[in-house]
């Protein structure tokens, strides 16, 4: 698992918008096939001032409640596959979040 350090990516009035990319990469290490299941999630807020956006999430199944992201797919000996997704986080200037 690979995080990008949160992008800042405008500045809209009173709002700051930033960008999360996460990186996913699954190698099936075994001789014969694998059928799997990927499991993760997308933050949810609990404020209202604070706007969690989905954006690119590599043909996962979302669940807009839980924010959960799930892939299912099959790899074959030794093949690696890369699922990257990313979100939107918008909040107003002065409120801090850490988005680690």
């Amino acid at each position: 698992v690979s995080k990008t350090k949160p992008e800042k990516t405008g500045l809209l009035s009173n709002t700051i918008e930033t960008i999360v990319t996460i990186t996913l990469s699954i190698k099936n290490n075994n001789q014969t096939p694998i059928d799997i299941n990927v499991e993760d999630q997308i933050p949810l807020s609990n404020q209202e001032n604070i706007k969690i956006t989905a954006g690119e999430l590599s043909k996962a199944q979302y669940d807009e409640k839980t924010g959960k992201l799930t892939w299912d797919f099959s790899l074959k000996p030794l093949e690696q596959k890369t699922i990257t997704f990313n979100y939107t986080v918008r909040q107003p200037k002065g409120v801090n979040i850490i988005l680690n």
